[in-house]
């Protein structure tokens, strides 16, 4: 499931993903997108698609200062045994609306 959606994800621009390497995924991945800070990114996932992930620096300060992501963290969506390949989908597909919605709005500022 983590393959998959770090595929998916890497395909939308705005999104910086944060992984220990292309060929090596746990059940988690991490990323943010564009500027938007990432309790913002979790929130609109939340309200606007009901996909739960957390954000901030998942008990781990020194390496989000290690990769840049001080003070904020990153946003966080971790896969189970419970979760298809639409949830994975959806959740692509989600993150790639929400990318193109504010590349909109920050061109027409």
């Amino acid at each position: 499931m983590t393959r998959r959606a770090a595929k998916g994800i890497s395909r939308i621009d705005s999104i910086t993903t944060y992984l220990p390497s292309p060929e090596i995924h746990h059940s988690v991945i991490s990323f943010n997108l564009g500027e938007l800070r990432p309790r913002e990114t979790a929130s609109l996932l939340d309200k606007v698609f009901n996909i739960k992930v957390r954000d901030g620096l998942h008990c781990s300060p020194d390496a989000h200062r290690a990769v840049g992501t001080a003070p904020l963290g990153t946003v966080r969506a971790s896969f189970g045994a419970l979760n298809t390949k639409d949830d994975v989908d959806y959740l692509c597909e989600a993150l790639s609306e929400l990318a193109e919605s504010f590349k909109e709005v920050t061109s027409n500022q």
